[in-house]
C-alpha cells in the first residue's frame, strides 16, 4: 500500500487476512460460527415466545411497546440482561436464569439479580 493512497481499514484488513490460505478459511470459519450464534441466538428468543403460544403483538402489549420494537429485540445480537428479564417474564417465564457450562461445571446466573448488577450503558 502506498503512503499516499488511502486504503480504508477494511480493505486492508481483507488483504492481511486473504493473503495467506490458511488464515482466510480459519477466519472464514469463525465469521460462518458467529453468524450461526446469531442465528440461533434470534430463533430462540422468538422460540421461546411461540413455546408460550403469544405473538409479537402480545409480547408487545405484555411490555407496554409496539410490535417492530419486540421484532428488533428478538433480532438484536446482544441486550441488556433488564430487556430479556422483562422480554422472559412477558412470555411468562418464571425465576428466568442463564445456565452456562465452563470448564465442566454449570454455573446459573439469575436474571434478577444479574440485572439489579448491571451498569447501564454510556
Amino acid at each position: 500500500m502506498s503512503d499516499d493512497a488511502y486504503t480504508p481499514f477494511n480493505d486492508e484488513l481483507d488483504e492481511i487476512i486473504n493473503a495467506n490460505l490458511e488464515r482466510a478459511a480459519a477466519v472464514a470459519g469463525i465469521r460462518a460460527e458467529m453468524d450461526d450464534a446469531d442465528r440461533v441466538y434470534r430463533m430462540n428468543l422468538a422460540a421461546l415466545r411461540s413455546a408460550a403460544h403469544y405473538t409479537q403483538e402480545e409480547i408487545a402489549q405484555r411490555l407496554g411497546m409496539s410490535q417492530s420494537a419486540v421484532s428488533r429485540a428478538e433480532k438484536r445480537g446482544d441486550m441488556l440482561y433488564s430487556t430479556l428479564l422483562s422480554y422472559l417474564r412477558a412470555a411468562g417465564a418464571e425465576d428466568p436464569t442463564l445456565v452456562v457450562t465452563m470448564h465442566g461445571k454449570r454455573i446459573e446466573i439469575d436474571l434478577a439479580t444479574a440485572a439489579e448488577h448491571e451498569t447501564p450503558a454510556a
